[in-house]
């Protein structure tokens, strides 16, 4: 039969003694600590994530909203052409309907 395992009892001001010893204890700090690092790395790497999506998110809104920019002043351009291409038009027609009028007839 095997013997009970004794209960490690506090005693006062004395910390409380781990199964395996000394070496048992560094082990457990140790993997406290990598537990430790590895939910840091784990939680940086999400911020990350999180950073790239919210850059990726701005840049496409910038994008758009410059196509869109483009799109506005080149409308405006073909607008104002069109509109000076008319008034021109109409300045030629009037010229030539002048002179046509003031023409010497032989």
């Amino acid at each position: 039969m095997s013997r009970p395992i004794k209960k490690a009892v506090p005693t006062s001001g004395k910390p409380v003694p781990v199964k395996g010893g000394p070496a048992a204890q560094r082990r457990n700090e140790a993997a406290a600590k990598k537990k430790e690092r590895e939910a840091k790395k784990a939680a940086a790497a999400k911020k990350r994530e999180e950073n790239k999506a919210a850059r990726q998110k701005k840049q496409a809104d910038n994008k758009a909203a410059r196509q869109q920019k483009q799109a506005d002043k080149k409308a405006a351009q073909a607008e104002k052409k069109s509109t000076r291409k008319a008034a021109r038009e109409k300045r030629v027609a009037a010229r030539k309907a002048k002179r046509a009028d003031t023409s010497i007839k032989r």
